[in-house]
Order: structure tokens, then sequence, then C-alpha cells
């Protein structure tokens, strides 16, 4: 952890901090304290606002008294909402991946999540994840040995909590927010995975 400004990070639906971020976090810790907590690890149901607040909280436990919040897939919206809760806090977002509220895909692939999950099918998981996380071009370059190493390796590495936060984002609408947002924001879309595409109706800060 470094000694500069707090970065705050919000991790996506389907991984944590570790898978996130890791590769990030060397990068951002040379310049910022960075802050990243876990979403909760059971599938006791979720609600944005509480997850917006409890990542503020994580900001509280170390004293940063303002930070730039990081957010991927999931984490976009819980980084969006925090920013219109808590706007004297956050100085600035960082979004890739995100989604005001999900569209029909998005709901269908998430459904199917939920699917898997309840039916303890692990292997259908990953199946699932690498068709809609990963473009076409990237599942298709892989050889069968590689297809298959990476699909028990996403199996195996499923993060406890995945079902309710699939069921969260059926219930995630911050178009209401995104007027709110005033502090410069960079938005980050993606083309190759199919789970969240990008959108047109994103806004805040510059």
């Amino acid at each position: 952890m470094g000694s500069g400004p707090a970065a705050l990070l919000a991790h996506g639906a389907g991984g944590g901090i570790a898978a996130n971020f890791g590769g990030l976090i060397p990068l951002l810790a040379e310049w910022h304290t960075v802050i990243g907590p876990d979403f909760p690890g059971d599938d006791t149901p979720l609600e944005l606002d509480a997850l917006a607040d409890a990542l503020v909280a994580e900001a509280d436990a170390v004293g940063a008294e303002q930070f730039t919040i990081v957010g991927y897939s999931l984490g976009t919206a819980v980084a969006v909402r925090a920013a219109a809760r808590h706007p004297e806090r956050v100085r600035r977002l960082a979004l890739t991946a995100g989604f005001d509220r999900p569209d029909n895909r998005t709901r269908l692939n998430t459904d199917l999540w939920q699917y898997a999950l309840a039916a303890g099918d692990r292997a259908l998981f990953a199946r699932i994840v690498l068709l809609a996380g990963f473009s076409a071009d990237f599942v298709n370059a892989r050889s069968p040995e590689q297809l298959s190493e990476a699909l028990a390796q996403t199996a195996a590495i499923i993060p406890g909590g995945t079902a309710a936060r699939a069921a969260l984002i059926g219930t995630i609408d911050i178009t209401a927010d995104l007027p709110r947002i005033a502090v410069p924001t960079l938005v980050i879309g993606l083309t190759g995975g199919r789970g969240c595409g990008p959108r047109r109706r994103w806004g805040g800060g510059s």
C-alpha cells in the first residue's frame, strides 16, 4: 500500500479484488494508498446502497477522507452510487465495463449464472463465463488443451457470493445517479466481451 491519495477499488460480480485488479494494484500503489475490499462472500441478498456505503466505510477505516474509486463491471454501479451518496468524499471515478441498468443480454447472462450455481454445476458456469466474458477471437484462438485449462481454472476459482451478486445486477438502475456525478470521470467500454457491451447513457464529469 502506498502513501499517496487514496484509490478505492470496486470489483465485478464474478471476481474479487485480486482477480480483477491484481495486475493494476502494484502500479496504483506507487502513487496511491490502495484500498481493496472484497464484496461479501456469502449468498445473503445484496443491496446497492449497502454495498456503496460499505465501500466508503473501508476508506473510513484507514482514515481516507477523499478518494478516487476505480470500478469494474458491477463495481462501476457501486462506484457511481457511492459518489451519488457521498459526493463530498469522491474526487474522481474510473469505470470499466460498466452499465447503468442491465439490458436483456446482461439479464439473460446473469440468469444463467444463477441457474448454474444453484445446480452446483461449476463446469457449466465456467463455460457461460468464457462465452460471455471473452471475445470470440480470444476463445477461438485457444488450443483444446488451453481451453480445457481455462475452463478448469475458472470453475476452480468461483468466489463465494457470486450468485447474490448476479441477482443484484438484475435490480440495478443508476440512471438517476448519473446526472448528479460532477467529478472527473473516465469511462472505458468493452467491445469483445458479451456480458456488458458499450452503453450510450453514461454521464458524469469529463
